[in-house]
């Protein structure tokens, strides 16, 4: 599985919250990749989403839940539905990562990729959990802190 992760804070998100989740087979565009941004002969500096950067799994099955948001009900009767994003459930913890991924993918548009059992990396805001590391011997995937398939939808707190 590839992330698009989000490498600095921001107003609108954290650092390290997970923003998508594609299989490894995924082309991403020249708005998510430095590296199709120069291969269409456009500048460095002039890469719009700096603060954006991919973080390689290969062979780790897609997780479809690792980029959705909390939900929560609105506060104010002025929200303009009854649900408000709050934020990312999942983030990647950076400072988790082997140094030379952690620099790779926090560089400018960066583009990194971790070896084997880095699901680790991966925790939970609400519970602190981790994903677990996969079993390959049984295919158990399951979220230790929900028992759930990670195709299942994690909302809420």
């Amino acid at each position: 599985m590839q992330l698009l992760v989000n490498t600095i804070a921001r107003t609108d998100y954290e650092r390290g919250d997970i923003l998508a989740v594609v299989p490894d087979t995924h082309i991403w565009g020249r708005e998510e990749s430095m590296a199709i941004w120069l291969g269409d002969g456009r500048a460095a500096e002039d890469f719009p989403n700096p603060h954006l950067g991919i973080l390689r799994m290969p062979s780790e099955p897609v997780d479809l839940n690792l980029a959705d948001p909390f939900l929560e009900d609105a506060l104010d009767e002025g929200q303009p539905s009854t649900e408000v994003l709050k934020q990312r459930l999942w983030y990647v913890d950076i400072d988790a990562l082997p140094p030379g991924v952690a620099n790779s993918l926090t560089s400018p548009g960066g583009d990194a990729q971790v070896g084997r059992n880095r699901r680790s990396a991966i925790k939970n805001k609400y519970d602190g959990s981790s994903l677990p590391l996969r079993n390959e011997s049984d295919g158990n995937t399951r979220h230790r802190h929900t028992n759930t398939n990670p195709r299942d939808r994690v909302v809420g707190r």
